[in-house]
C-alpha cells in the first residue's frame, strides 16, 4: 500500500503524461482508497460492561490502528441500559489515554424514563487534526452520573479508520 495519499496534480495541455504519473495519480491513489488502515471490535453476546461508578471506566471496547499520517474516523454504537429513572449514563472517546470529550459529561449520555429499557447510542468522530503517522488506540470509556444505579453497555460496534488530510 503506498505511504499516502498524493494530492491530485491540475493537468495541462500538451503536458506528457508517463506510466509513472499515471501510476502515482491513479495507481498508487486508488491503492490507497482500498487498503487503508482500518480496525474493528464487535460484541453482540450478552451484557459486555457495567458500572456504577461516577468516574470514567474503561469498558475494554477498543480500535487500535497504525496510522500513515491522515485524520481518522472513529465510531461506536450499540445498546445502553440505565438502571435508574434519574440516572445517566455517559460516554466518551480517548485517544492514546486522553479524553477526547468533554471532561464531565463526555461525548454523549443516555438516559431512561421508563427505567429497565436499552437505549441506542452512537458516537461519530473525527480527529480534528491528522494524529502523527504511528500506532494509535481509540477506547470507549463510561460512567454512572450517580454513583448508584448501574449502566450497562450490552451490545457494541467499534471501528476507526484513517479518512486522510
Amino acid at each position: 500500500m503506498p505511504a499516502n495519499w498524493t494530492a491530485p496534480r491540475t493537468w495541462v495541455d500538451l503536458k506528457t503524461v508517463t506510466a509513472a504519473d499515471l501510476n502515482e495519480q491513479v495507481r498508487d491513489n486508488l491503492l490507497w482508497l482500498k487498503e487503508r488502515p482500518i480496525a474493528n471490535e464487535s460484541d453482540f453476546d450478552g451484557t459486555f460492561f457495567n458500572t456504577t461508578s461516577s468516574t470514567w471506566q474503561d469498558t475494554g471496547a477498543d480500535a487500535a490502528l497504525t496510522t500513515t499520517g491522515g485524520r481518522v474516523l472513529v465510531v461506536a454504537f450499540g445498546g445502553v441500559y440505565v438502571g435508574g429513572s434519574s440516572t445517566a449514563a455517559h460516554l466518551t472517546l480517548y485517544q492514546d489515554g486522553s479524553n477526547v470529550g468533554n471532561a464531565t459529561e463526555g461525548m454523549m449520555q443516555a438516559r431512561n424514563p421508563a427505567n429497565a429499557l436499552y437505549s441506542p447510542f452512537a458516537i461519530v468522530y473525527i480527529t480534528p487534526a491528522a494524529p502523527t503517522a504511528a500506532a494509535h488506540t481509540w477506547k470507549l470509556y463510561m460512567k454512572s452520573s450517580d454513583n448508584a444505579a448501574n449502566v450497562y453497555i450490552r451490545a457494541y460496534q467499534m471501528w476507526a479508520i484513517e479518512i486522510g488530510a
